[in-house]
């Protein structure tokens, strides 16, 4: 078993789902425990993969009547009110922004933009967003779930239409010819829009991405790991 719940109380405002992945550092330790939260709980989440993590995750909170979850990744670093700032917007889907820690360190964030073919067709293919003001808040294709507030009605509305939450389909070889290869994220959101939820980025939650180094707003920083 590898879900562990700090307490077991229902009825929280907010369930804090702490995804772990391959790096946690000092500093993420310290953003973690300058959180500012409502009423809520803490769960975790490891050693399994990545979309099972999270369908795991969600599924503990709804138990515990949360109204909402807050997705944490234990390689994302949000600010103190992150939270708080998410939950103010009041949109069913919310995520902090951050940046891909590996070239060419765009947002994750998209948006699905008409792409031509050689064909000469044209396909809607995700783009990272761009050109934002800061403090902004931008209707998005998909978002990453390293920092990112979902409403429960967003999650009971995937169990009524007895869909799992979050599905692995990139590099699957199994993957059926009209399914699109994505991350479970991205699939997240593809499905909530199915079912009418929106996507938003507040690009005034801007948070830090840790792999060997630190990725804020676009550049790499090497962190001070021994």
């Amino acid at each position: 078993m590898s879900t562990f719940v700090w307490d077991q109380p229902v009825g929280y405002e907010v369930g804090v789902g702490i995804c772990h992945r391959e790096v946690t550092t000092i500093e993420w330790a310290l953003a973690f425990r300058q959180l500012q939260l409502p009423s809520h709980i803490f769960i975790l989440s490891s050693h399994f993969p990545i979309d099972l993590s999270r369908n795991s995750l969600a599924n503990t909170i709804l138990q515990h009547n949360c109204k909402w979850i807050f997705m944490l990744d234990t390689d994302v670093c949000p600010p103190p009110d992150a939270v708080m700032r998410l939950l103010s917007r009041n949109m069913p889907i919310v995520s902090g922004l951050y940046w891909m820690k590996q070239p060419p360190y765009a947002p994750v964030a998209m948006r699905r933009v008409p792409q031509p073919q050689p064909d000469g067709s044209v396909k809607m293919a995700l783009s990272p967003v761009a050109g934002w003001v800061p403090g902004e808040l931008l209707e998005v294709d998909v978002v990453g779930m390293g920092c990112c507030l979902i409403h429960s009605r967003v999650l009971r509305a995937f169990q009524e239409k007895g869909m799992p939450y979050f599905r692995w389909t990139f590099a699957k070889p199994d993957k059926p010819p009209d399914v699109e290869g994505m991350s479970e994220d991205f699939n997240f959101c593809t499905d909530a829009k199915k079912l009418g939820f929106n996507t938003y980025l507040d690009t005034g939650v801007v948070c830090g991405h840790q792999g060997i180094g630190v990725v804020r707003e676009g550049a790499l920083k090497i962190s001070d790991i021994p």
